[in-house]
């Protein structure tokens, strides 16, 4: 950058008076009043972008590094960053503009600069708070800013209170507006079970470059039936070999294996698998056993908007597997050595992979 030519004294000019660097100086928060310093235990990551935000040109760490006492950065060309620095409760950066006029797409003219900053307990946010999907945020020239990022935590738990109750607790604290959504995705009234023996026939995948396991839990029910979704249970090991012939087939037994499985009613002995679902949000529902060629079960509720609660705001979905046995007789594998009258226990139970709680950003209202 040239200037014009300044009169200093009758006797003295100066001509082509340059500027090599660009500076910023950033002042991080977080809205429940989190200021990011190097020794923070929570850390920001920043990046800046050139041209619009098209041309990346750092990411640099508000964390120091312990063994060199500097602040992480790294640079999209090697000398574009002259300092990066914490001083007096702020971030400095310098840029040296010499580097950034032999990078492509004229990033300093070109639509200006982004600053976008991602954390714990924060959102991806462009400056100055674009933090929704599509948010392009404005320029930052260099400068003086406060920046202020949103506060974003959302935290879940599981626990269980007896061998037949899963609790899912959701957490949301947040200094802005959000939504949920709860839905139980197309499923059946699945639970564990602890297999002693399980006999399994492997198969050729269409491919051959794999093996397809086919599970033998046989004679549970003669009037009745049992639901064995594809899984990948512990210790189910295929072949280690690949296949050379559709036609092969390779029978091993295991042991110990635990299988998530839905059990219809068996007329005399047992109630069919189910499982009943309710909230501290009110909405309930009993997941029932679904017949082979009938529709799964499914459901959602979406949840009404929320305001911005900084405390939190827990959630919990309460499942209970309903079944009125803890065990039940099956047999197992071919031939010599096929295993009968064994007896599959009761684990952990129900399943509870069906569920989902999602959590989005709403925007704030201005003004």
């Amino acid at each position: 950058m040239t200037d014009s030519v300044i009169l200093l004294d009758p006797l003295t000019w100066i001509t082509d008076l340059r500027f090599p660097g660009w500076s910023w100086q950033w002042c991080l928060r977080r809205d429940d009043g989190l200021r990011y310093t190097p020794a923070g235990e929570e850390a920001l990551t920043l990046h800046l972008y050139g041209a619009g935000g098209s041309i990346w040109l750092l990411t640099a760490q508000t964390i120091a590094n312990p063994t060199t006492a500097t602040l992480p950065c790294q640079e999209a060309r090697s000398g574009l960053v002259t300092a990066f620095a914490y001083r007096e409760g702020c971030y400095h950066l310098t840029l040296n503009r010499d580097v950034l006029h032999t990078m492509p797409g004229n990033p300093e003219a070109n639509g200006g600069f982004r600053l976008v900053t991602e954390g714990v307990r924060t959102l991806k946010t462009v400056f100055p708070r674009g933090y929704l999907a599509g948010d392009a945020g404005l320029p930052i020239p260099p400068g003086v800013w406060e920046v202020q990022v949103p506060f974003w935590s959302v935290t879940t738990a599981t626990r269980y209170p007896d061998l037949v109750t899963t609790d899912q607790l959701t957490t949301v604290a947040a200094s802005i507006p959000w939504r949920a959504a709860y839905r139980i995705r197309p499923t059946n009234a699945y639970g564990y079970f602890l297999l002693p023996v399980l006999g399994v026939t492997w198969r050729p995948d269409p491919t051959l470059s794999g093996w397809v396991g086919f599970l033998q839990v046989e004679d549970v029910c003669g009037q009745g039936g049992t639901v064995i979704p594809g899984q990948s249970p512990a210790g189910l090991l295929p072949p280690d070999w690949s296949p050379t012939d559709p036609g092969q087939q390779v029978f091993r037994l295991y042991h110990d294996i635990r299988l998530m499985m839905a059990l219809s009613p068996c007329p005399g002995q047992w109630s069919g698998t189910a499982i009943a679902c309710s909230t501290n949000f009110g909405h309930q529902a009993t997941i029932p056993f679904c017949w082979p060629g009938t529709p799964d079960f499914h459901a959602e509720w979406p949840l009404e908007a929320q305001a911005a609660n900084r405390q939190g705001q827990e959630f919990i979905r309460r499942y209970q597997w309903h079944w009125d046995r803890r065990a039940f007789a099956y047999a197992t594998g071919e031939g010599e050595t096929r295993a009968m009258r064994w007896t599959a226990t009761l684990v952990q139970s129900p399943v509870t992979a069906f569920e989902q709680f999602l959590v989005e950003p709403l925007a704030e209202r201005r003004g």
